[in-house]
C-alpha cells in the first residue's frame, strides 16, 4: 500500500461493497471506508491505495444515516470480526442484499426477487 499522508478529505457514501466497507468517490477516486453507511457524509484520512482504489479511515460522521446506532462493541473499528454493528439488523440485511445482488448481476447470474420482511 502506497504512503496517504495525513490528507483529510469530506466524502459522501454512495453504497457499501463486499467485505463492508463503505464505497465513495472523491478527488483522489474510489475510496473504501469501513465503519460508514450509505447517505453519511463522513470525513476521512487517507491511508494509501491498492490497486487503483483509495483506503481511508473513518475520523468522523458528519451527517449520520438515520439508521446509525451506537456499536454495542467498544473495539468495533479496530477489530473486523464485525462489519454492521453500527447499523440496525434490518438495514443490516438490506446492505447485505443489496450487496449480493450486486455480485450476482457482476457475475451475470439471474437474479431472482425474493419477498424482503
Amino acid at each position: 500500500m502506497t504512503d496517504g499522508a495525513d490528507v483529510l478529505e469530506t466524502l459522501n457514501i454512495e453504497k457499501v461493497v463486499h467485505g463492508g466497507a463503505g464505497l465513495a468517490r472523491g478527488a483522489k477516486g474510489v475510496t473504501l471506508v469501513p465503519g460508514t453507511l450509505p447517505g453519511e457524509m463522513v470525513e476521512v484520512k487517507f491511508l494509501g491505495s491498492r490497486q487503483g482504489v483509495m483506503e481511508a479511515e473513518l475520523s468522523r460522521v458528519l451527517t449520520p444515516a438515520p439508521d446509525r446506532i451506537d456499536p454495542a462493541c467498544p473495539i468495533f473499528l479496530s477489530c473486523g470480526g464485525c462489519d454492521f454493528l453500527h447499523t440496525t439488523y434490518d438495514r443490516e440485511l438490506q446492505i447485505k442484499n443489496a450487496v449480493l445482488a450486486e455480485t450476482l448481476e457482476r457475475v451475470r447470474c439471474e437474479i431472482v426477487e425474493y419477498p424482503f420482511p
